[in-house]
């Protein structure tokens, strides 16, 4: 019988590792068909992620270029040019940020046009889709002015008085509260008008509306 051959470290390790690398080829071909797969599923979404950022960034840039277009008729008074350049944006960008200001600038091309009820549409539709604070304070500030010209006044002020609750910066907080007293006073809310004219003493009396709240106080009594 001859004698058993005694197996070094070495040969242990290097036995462990020839083992190690059939098992991690008997797996790779096992899973090889899901490993790709996988790997195809990630390029795939990774490709899809950066086409979508890149494609909202194009609209975001081509929304911008529009709006910008738009809003410099309107300043130049070609109301109907700004109009249509408006609608378009809203109608192929409306997710944009440039889409939603331009559903509150319908409101002032359609005010500045005359069509009240236009305006006023434009104003609630950015209400319940804009995001910007202080455009949201505004639009409701317009729906107020389109009150005021159609002779609705108690809506008037009570809209002025909703934009002035909205309103985040102070100098357009105390301008709505005085546009509600001011409109409350040429109705039977007069008391209504009075505690406007008041608070704006009492918490603004630096400022300007505060000056003219203490004459319309006077003019009131």
């Amino acid at each position: 019988m001859s004698p058993r051959k005694r197996i070094t470290k070495k040969e242990m390790k290097q036995d462990k590792l020839v083992t190690f690398v059939f098992r991690v080829n008997e797996l790779f071909q096992k899973y090889t068909n899901q490993f790709l797969i996988g790997i195809g599923v990630v390029v795939v979404a990774g490709i899809l992620v950066y086409f979508f950022i890149n494609s909202k960034a194009n609209q975001e840039r081509e929304a911008s270029v529009l709006f910008g277009q738009a809003d410099l008729q309107l300043r130049i008074g070609n109301t109907k040019q700004a109009l249509s350049g408006l609608d378009m944006v809203t109608r192929r960008f409306p997710e944009t940020k440039a889409g939603k200001r331009a559903i509150f600038l319908l409101g002032d091309a359609y005010f500045q046009s005359r069509e009240f009820e236009l305006a006023k549409t434009a104003f609630e539709r950015y209400l319940s889709q804009g995001k910007e604070s202080l455009l949201k304070a505004s639009a409701q500030a317009g729906i107020a002015q389109c009150y005021l010209e159609t002779g609705d006044l108690l809506l008037a002020g009570d809209s002025f008085l909703k934009a002035a609750s909205m309103a985040t910066e102070d100098f357009m907080k105390r301008e709505y509260l005085f546009s509600a007293a001011w409109v409350f006073s040429k109705t039977e809310r007069k008391e209504k008008a009075k505690e406007i004219y008041q608070q704006l003493v009492d918490k603004y009396p630096q400022s300007t509306q505060a000056q003219q709240a203490r004459l319309s106080l006077a003019e009131i009594k």
